[in-house]
């Protein structure tokens, strides 16, 4: 048997998904407490280097300072309720050259590059995409129009009208 006979079994990617969104929203509360206080957790200078490690991640010309602060933010919560995250996270900062945040963006890729794999780095990843793509501001430079559940969803204000079909087959 095989697990696409068993139907009301939930699959992996379902499972990783609730996992994740579970994850993000025990995070909320903690983000009261840290944010701005990313400077507390790993220090100013790693603070500033793992903003630097967001926006080398995620190269953007039109990330904000403060896009690349709440990365940080959101990896220092999850750092705060992860002691091995928090090891690993202080690792990678050993790990990248001193002199990182002042790299150009092709030394910044390959000082990166040499640490894929690592537990921080795709933890440096995941908090720098919730930093980054979060933000309303930034979804109007990629033209994304932001939540269609206020209006009504997709279907309501016309999104995925399909006027190429008949009206019987729609």
């Amino acid at each position: 048997m095989m697990l696409s006979d068993y139907p009301h079994v939930p699959r992996r990617r379902y499972v990783l998904k609730a996992l994740a969104l579970g994850c993000t929203l025990a995070l909320e509360p903690a983000l009261g407490r840290v944010v701005a206080g990313a400077s507390e957790t790993f220090g100013e200078s790693g603070a500033r280097v793992l903003a630097r490690v967001a926006h080398t991640l995620f190269p953007h010309a039109f990330v904000t300072e403060a896009q690349l602060a709440r990365s940080v933010d959101l990896l220092a919560a999850s750092a705060a309720c992860d002691a091995a995250l928090s090891e690993s996270v202080d690792s990678l900062l050993r790990d990248l050259p001193r002199d990182f945040a002042m790299l150009d963006a092709a030394a910044r890729e390959a000082a990166l590059r040499a640490l894929v794999g690592s537990e921080a780095l795709a933890a440096a990843r995941r908090a720098a995409m919730g930093g980054i793509y979060r933000d309303p501001a930034f979804w109007a430079h990629i033209g994304y129009p932001g939540p269609s559940a206020p209006f009504g969803g997709y279907a309501g204000p016309g999104l995925v009208d399909i006027d190429w079909l008949d009206e019987d087959e729609r």
